[in-house]
């Protein structure tokens, strides 16, 4: 004879009076069970892609708090005045040229979801405005260099001599 317990999805059949030794208990399908065979059906090519998606995410979130903080404990300028809004000019012109790379390295997606070339854009612009602020003050003068005997082309041995 069989009785079924109702006791939802963890619950359990026992089988009486067929057993010699008594009642015994036969686990029903656990929660786990249940999701190993929901992964079956889905196949290894599903279950990959899963981890591959999972796998994306986490480097991607790894790399924001690396920018994060990169941008957090770029030390500020030291000094006063001149000395420290020159440390600013160089240090926005350096973010300026990291962003381009950072632009032309990640997927177009990614460039236009953050908006990497307006940031560019804006740091550039404010070390120009910096840099023209000097050269209006005197702090920082234009030089031209010229140098009269360049070789015409620096492969050959002969130009080379000449120098």
């Amino acid at each position: 004879m069989l009785a079924k317990t109702n006791q939802g999805f963890h619950g359990s059949i026992k089988i009486t009076g067929a057993n010699a030794g008594g009642a015994r208990q036969l686990p029903m399908r656990t929660h786990r069970a249940a999701r190993v065979a929901q992964f079956r059906c889905w196949g290894r090519r599903k279950v990959a892609q899963m981890i591959l998606h999972k796998f994306q995410l986490v480097v991607l979130g790894c790399l924001v708090v690396v920018i994060a903080g990169w941008i957090i404990l770029s030390p500020p300028g030291k000094g006063t005045g001149n000395d420290q809004r020159l440390s600013r000019m160089v240090r926005t012109e350096n973010w300026g040229w990291r962003l381009l790379c950072v632009e032309n390295r990640l997927p177009s997606p990614v460039v236009r979801l953050f908006h990497v070339d307006a940031l560019r854009d804006r740091y550039k612009c404010e070390a120009q405005v910096i840099n023209e602020d000097f050269l209006v003050s005197g702090y920082l003068t234009k030089a031209l260099i010229t140098l009269n005997k360049l070789p015409i082309t620096p492969t050959n041995p002969a130009s080379r001599s000449s120098i």
